[in-house]
């Protein structure tokens, strides 16, 4: 993460978040208040490098005193961080943290 920047995940690592709870973290409710982050990830330390995705089929929860930031195509979490409104500020993922690995052949283990 940049310098001064703090960004919280709200779903584990591999999993997937309710359209429900995103929409409670988009619009910074009360149910927002009451959450807690599974991940945090502060300036200087290390985060996995996400690909975010176009809001498809998602009931995005709009706020005036929140700025959100949709995407119209895919973006990794390295382009996002670049971003001037995103450095240096607080950043709360509403996304999920699923991983799609592509089958590359080889081998069936486990």
């Amino acid at each position: 993460m940049p310098a001064g920047t703090t960004i919280y995940f709200y779903s584990e690592n591999g999993k997937a978040l309710l359209d429900s709870f995103g929409g409670e973290l988009e619009s910074m409710s009360a149910m927002f208040d009451q959450a807690s982050p599974s991940q945090t990830v502060g300036p200087g330390e290390p985060c996995p490098n996400y690909t975010l995705y176009p809001p498809d089929d998602l009931d995005i929860k709009d706020s005036p005193d929140v700025d959100q930031y949709t995407v119209g195509g895919p973006i990794t979490l390295a382009e996002l961080v670049t971003d001037p409104a995103i450095i240096g500020n607080e950043c709360y993922w509403a996304a999920c943290r699923v991983v799609d690995l592509n089958e590359v052949g080889g081998e069936l283990i486990g």
